[in-house]
């Protein structure tokens, strides 16, 4: 179905493999993959990412709570851990599951971040919602500055290209 949207859309203007590289590129905006990254600390060409997942910075709360659903699953984990159960247990019974493409990095998120990090990390992307939301300009300026400086998000040379 999607396809077929695609075609019609492009019309006889456009060849099969400039649907697919539309596709493809879709594909690669998975809002997941970015937080992925940007949890990792790689991503090397965040500028580009960030303005594709945010609408060019229109969007920051999008990408707030994405990140903040993202670090309380990890916390919510960590927490069932230091209650005895299991690493795959734990990760089993978050809602909605992580998929199990990502489930290895998730992991090593897991084991990586400390949870008095987390938790201070979440405080101040709420604090930063809540300043979206009331309408303060600094709160675009203190969100990615919290991006940069407690996820390490490096190469940013690389990121305009």
């Amino acid at each position: 179905e999607k396809i077929i949207i695609i075609y019609k859309n492009f019309g006889k203007h456009k060849s099969i493999q400039d649907m697919l590289a539309y596709i493809s590129e879709a594909a690669e905006n998975n809002p997941i993959n970015f937080i992925l990254s940007i949890v990792s600390g790689k991503s090397n060409f965040f500028i580009r990412d960030y303005n594709r997942f945010t609408n060019y910075g229109s969007d920051n709360i999008k990408l707030l709570s994405y990140l903040a659903d993202y670090l309380f699953k990890i916390l919510t984990v960590k927490q069932r851990i230091s209650e005895g159960m299991s690493l795959s247990l734990s990760m089993k019974k978050l809602r909605p599951p992580i998929f199990f493409k990502h489930e290895n990095l998730f992991e090593k998120h897991v084991k990586q971040l400390d949870e008095k990090q987390i938790t201070m990390l979440l405080r101040l992307l709420y604090k930063c919602k809540k300043n979206f939301l009331k309408g303060y300009w600094s709160s675009d300026f203190s969100f990615l500055i919290i991006l940069l400086k407690f996820f390490n998000v490096h190469s940013l040379t690389r990121s305009f290209q």
